[in-house]
This record gives structure tokens, sequence and C-alpha cells, in this order.
């Protein structure tokens, strides 16, 4: 990546109200999902949420990337990659 796509990044994230948005939407998705597995609702929560993470690290590790790797759309179009 280029210094100005750093700086970019750098710059946007440091934005007070982008880092209130991403505060204010972690803390809904952990409320949301604690109130979805929480309560006895799934008590192998835990369990199956570090067996999904142990196969997502296999297989990053078996295809050879690297921790948040962003993978290009196979079809070469301009669309917004995956992390993975």
């Amino acid at each position: 990546m280029s210094a100005a796509f750093d700086q970019k990044i750098h710059d946007t994230i440091a934005q007070p109200e982008l880092q209130l948005a991403i505060y204010s939407a972690t803390a809904r998705l952990i409320e949301k999902r604690q109130k979805a597995v929480g309560d006895g609702h799934l008590p192998e929560y835990q369990d199956l949420r570090d067996q999904a993470s142990a196969c997502k690290e296999t297989h990053d590790r078996e295809s050879g990337l690297l921790p948040g790797t962003v993978r290009a759309p196979s079809d070469g179009s301009r669309r917004q990659g995956h992390l993975l």
C-alpha cells in the first residue's frame, strides 16, 4: 500500500464520529450475541466458536495465508475483497 493510502486510513479511523459509531455498533453486536446464546439457549456456543476459529486458522495456515489477509475477487472485478 502507498504511504498516502496508509495516511488516509489513519486519518479516517482517527475521526471521533467514526470511533463512536464503531464502538456503538460493537456494543450492539455483543448485546445481541449475548441475547442469542445466553441463558442456556446455546450452552455449547463457546466450544463451537473455538472449533470454528481453529478450523479457520488451520485453513489459513495450509493455504499459506497470513491472519487478516485480504483476498481480491477472483473474477478480476473491482469489487471489495474479502477479509479472511
